[in-house]
């Protein structure tokens, strides 16, 4: 049955000799089932193919005299080609397992016998015009299990359906949902894929429940009350195990506050060893970087928008740029009305250094409010020694002589400014042994 030869014309004839001797091409010797013929003039004819191939390479059949140059200078020949459609064969499907396509079998092939099925085959005799039209109605052809997709090669005659859908029951390759995670899955492959299915339920040795393959690990390690566990403080010291179940009945025992003053002792010491080298590694950042310094000043423009139309009361303030000289890190603020505790009603500049890996740095800080009038710029010169994370204000104009100057153009404030560096002091780091 898992045999499915191939069925040519030769096979189906009922006087094959009589009709190979008669109706073969003279020149390829293949049968003329769906070939045309063409003669010439002398009655001389060959499969369409092979007079085509004379043509081609310049050749004439040398039984014939005349000048064959182009297919237009011969014939089909109807007689020849009705004769042989005329001729009797059994009906394929009088075979047992064929397949549907009819081609011509040469070579090892002709030894692959074809055992007609004398019991449930077809019992016509036909021509072989007739074939085709048979071919689509024959109620013994053969019909492909639906599973052939997944590799069911079973067929049966079309005149036996009800034997198809018996099959279709217990056809290996049918497939079917897995009861446990409803996977479509191949019947022959089911039993494997149940024995790894991730959904398949599984007995726990430990507390006899019910868990899904795919969840037993996460459910021994962490759930299972009776899975045999080591102490929270196995790191600690306390080598001892127990039922997960039994866990915090063993950590209220005093023994372990021992075990939590040990570790938080070894945690102490280990912290003011990561300190110690943080420290040096961050002091010898702090030298590297100085030891690169080449640019010492720092200069750019600030422009405020909007300058009178919102922070109106006294300690609102504008966030400046924030900028870098090496490895300083410096921001502005600017007051328009004056901090809360110094210089009411003025412009104050506020400076403030935030790395603080400096004990103390000498800032001379260059500031210049721009006017419509470039002459009647405003240069405002400070110099600040800076400690870490300070505020230092200067005083500049009053806030009513802004507009009066023309320092505001459409409500702008044009600041630029200048920064340089000198004379810093290395913080110096300490901590306890």
């Amino acid at each position: 049955m898992e045999n499915n030869y191939i069925c040519t014309i030769n096979d189906l004839l009922i006087d094959t000799a009589l009709v190979i001797d008669e109706y073969s091409c003279p020149i390829c010797n293949q049968i003329l089932y769906k070939s045309e013929i063409y003669q010439c003039k002398e009655g001389y004819w060959n499969c369409k193919e092979c007079w085509l191939d004379l043509i081609l390479e310049g050749e004439q059949r040398k039984d014939c005299k005349c000048l064959i140059q182009s297919i237009n200078d011969l014939s089909r020949s109807k007689f020849i080609e009705n004769k042989f459609l005329n001729q009797k064969i059994n009906c394929p499907f009088s075979f047992s397992y064929i397949k549907k396509d009819f081609q011509y079998r040469n070579g090892e092939e002709d030894s692959i016998p074809l055992i007609k099925d004398k019991e449930n085959g077809c019992k016509d005799i036909i021509t072989i015009e007739e074939l085709d039209t048979h071919l689509k109605q024959c109620p013994f052809k053969f019909v492909e299990c639906p599973n052939k997709k997944n590799g069911c090669e079973i067929q049966f005659r079309f005149n036996k359906l009800e034997t198809l859908k018996n099959h279709e029951t217990i056809c290996d390759s049918r497939v079917e949902k897995c009861k446990h995670c409803l996977e479509i899955i191949i019947y022959r492959e089911l039993k494997d894929h149940e024995d790894q299915c991730i959904k398949t339920l599984m007995k726990c040795n430990g507390c006899n429940g019910d868990i899904e393959r795919g969840k037993m690990n996460k459910h021994l390690n962490d759930q299972c009350p009776n899975e045999i566990i080591d102490c929270t403080f196995k790191r600690n010291g306390c080598f001892d195990q127990m039922k997960r179940m039994e866990l915090s009945q063993h950590l209220s025992n005093s023994k372990h506050m021992l075990f939590i003053s040990n570790s938080i002792e070894k945690q102490q010491i280990q912290i003011q060893d990561f300190k110690r080298k943080y420290l040096k590694l961050k002091r010898k950042i702090q030298e590297i970087n100085h030891e690169n310094i080449n640019n010492k000043i720092y200069e750019n423009d600030w422009i405020i928008k909007n300058f009178t139309k919102s922070k109106k009361k006294i300690g609102s303030f504008f966030l400046g740029p924030e900028f870098k000289i090496g490895s300083f890190e410096f921001g502005l603020s600017l007051y328009p009305y004056g901090r809360t505790d110094t210089f009411e009603n003025h412009l104050v500049i506020a400076l403030f250094e935030k790395s603080g890996l400096y004990k103390s740095v000498t800032v001379e800080s260059d500031f210049t409010l721009i006017s419509k009038d470039s002459e009647n710029n405003k240069n405002y010169f400070f110099e600040n020694e800076i400690q870490p994370k300070k505020w230092y204000c200067n005083r500049m104009i009053k806030f009513e002589k802004i507009k009066q100057n023309g320092f505001l153009i459409n409500d702008l404030l044009h600041i630029k400014f200048k920064f340089e560096v000198s004379n810093w002091v290395l913080t110096t780091f300490e901590t306890d042994g």
